[in-house]
């Protein structure tokens, strides 16, 4: 195949789904505006004079009047009428999801994990600058234009509903797969508009207006197609015409998973889009190839993951990979075996550059007997974790203890003790050492557990063992 076409489509602000993925994100920023741990997942669905919002909000109505108020004028013509539309909205998060993704907002921000299962797909290509796809670029930049002039009163018939659409023909360069765009085919503009202009001066004034200054004339050609309007009458537009919901338009923004707008970079499906086109964008800006489409999948709150997991990378882009992106904060310093190898002694380097020592024990179930009968079973692995760095107890004894205390880790810190031993040994049992007092540091203690029985862990709770050393206070405030 020498040559074949690829189509790319993008909508303008007052499109209902595009108005629906603005007012979803004016939410969410007014939230992490206000408050910079705000988790939001919001979704907006808006019909004639009419803005239902739900979804994890903490924010008040009178946002969602805000935004209607700056993308659209105030009146009924176009089926929403900011200042007197019905807003309908929910506030609430399931406790389930906030202790397993962050903890309550007791987790680092680099320690929060997926908000949800799900793959992504981040690409990137050398054909443009912007190392996206030419007829994305280029429709993106038509509906750009198509708003500026609406802006700017060049174009005073235009009405904020919009979309644009453009097919570009590539040729398959040297037969080496990398796929050179050499003309654009078609550039389809469809704009609602007042009834004071004719389809004749509506084509006219696109042409000049908003597609000269935007295609290179190089890609236009006699055979180029332009359709303009071609439904002829697009008076009845926006809300009015259209019902619009969040992640509608999601192909134009993305290349597969969830939706972008008014969600907090805990869920994947924004954050984990972004992550993986820089990873593409780095593979291809680095000269390691044209084109590069790289995919993730998550499962909800999980830590565990190394980029030499995805497979089919050039060689030279794991490299590259794991320079940028950290899959955890911390890192095995070294690893001691004893001699009988039943103990393994892991030193472990914190971020803030402190070290803590996990302990992996083995043994052998079969060994010993019960009620004169061998014991059923087998190796048997325990993992003794630390919860703090240092010890308040000033043991003398004690090289923890003398060292004092230094300070408590959070909740992913001491997860990561697991996952690190997890590459060692298969874990059946975890004892929180009672070097320092693991209750002093109890709610990271207790969402530390938490991910532990969860997924991708799934140890049993009554093999997690919390080793006291004297009666803490924590007990006595009746905490549970």
């Amino acid at each position: 195949m020498e040559t074949f076409l690829f189509t790319s489509e993008s909508v303008n602000e007052g499109h209902p789904d595009k108005l629906c993925d603005q007012i979803s994100d004016v939410i969410l920023d007014a939230c992490l505006e206000q408050d910079q741990d705000s988790k939001v997942a919001c979704e907006t669905c808006i019909k004639t004079n009419m803005v239902m919002v739900s979804g994890e909000i903490k924010t008040k109505a009178e946002i969602v009047r805000d935004i209607c108020c700056t993308i659209v004028s105030v009146s009924c013509d176009i089926g929403l009428d900011a200042d007197n539309c019905k807003v309908v909205y929910i506030k609430q998060q399931s406790p389930d999801i906030a202790q397993g993704v962050h903890g309550h907002l007791t987790k680092r921000p680099e320690e929060i994990g997926a908000g949800d299962q799900g793959h992504m797909f981040g690409y990137a290509t050398d054909e443009t600058p912007e190392l996206m796809p030419h007829s994305h670029v280029l429709a993106t930049k038509l509906g750009a234009r198509l708003t500026e002039v609406r802006k700017k009163g060049t174009g005073p018939w235009l009405i904020p509903n919009g979309k644009t659409q453009v097919t570009s023909e590539y040729y398959n360069y040297n037969d080496k797969g990398a796929m050179v765009p050499i003309r654009v085919h078609t550039i389809l503009i469809s704009t609602q508009h007042d009834e004071t202009v004719t389809k004749h001066e509506i084509a006219a004034d696109l042409k000049e207006h908003v597609i000269k200054p935007v295609i290179p004339e190089k890609y236009l050609d006699e055979k180029t197609i332009f359709h303009l309007n071609p439904s002829g009458q697009f008076v009845i537009g926006g809300p009015h015409g259209d019902a619009g919901l969040t992640g509608c338009k999601i192909i134009i923004d993305t290349y597969g998973g969830g939706a972008f707008s008014g969600t907090d970079p805990s869920k994947v499906d924004r954050s984990g889009a972004y992550i993986v086109r820089q990873a593409a964008k780095s593979i291809v800006a680095s000269g390691l190839a044209r084109r590069c489409i790289v995919q993730v999948s998550y499962v909800i709150q999980n830590p565990n993951c190394e980029w030499d997991e995805v497979p089919s990378l050039p060689s030279s882009a794991y490299p590259l990979l794991r320079s940028k992106f950290k899959p955890s904060t911390s890192t095995v310093h070294s690893v001691i075996d004893s001699s009988d190898e039943v103990t393994t002694k892991l030193l472990i380097k914190l971020q803030n550059g402190a070290f803590v020592e996990a302990v992996i024990m083995r043994y052998d179930t079969r060994l010993g007997k019960y009620g004169g009968q061998p014991r059923s079973g087998g190796l048997r692995s325990t993992l003794c974790i630390s919860s703090l760095v240092g010890c308040k107890m000033g043991c003398k004894f004690c090289a923890t203890g003398s060292m004092g205390f230094k300070n408590n880790l959070s909740s992913g810190e001491i997860v990561e003790q697991l996952v690190h031993a997890s590459h060692l040994s298969q874990i059946r049992n975890v004892v929180f050492m009672g070097m320092g007092e693991p209750l002093n540091n109890y709610t990271a203690l207790v969402e530390a557990i938490r991910v532990m029985t969860g997924s991708p862990f799934r140890l049993s709770l009554k093999r997690i063992t919390v080793s006291t050393v004297f009666f803490s206070s924590i007990i006595c405030d009746g905490k549970p």
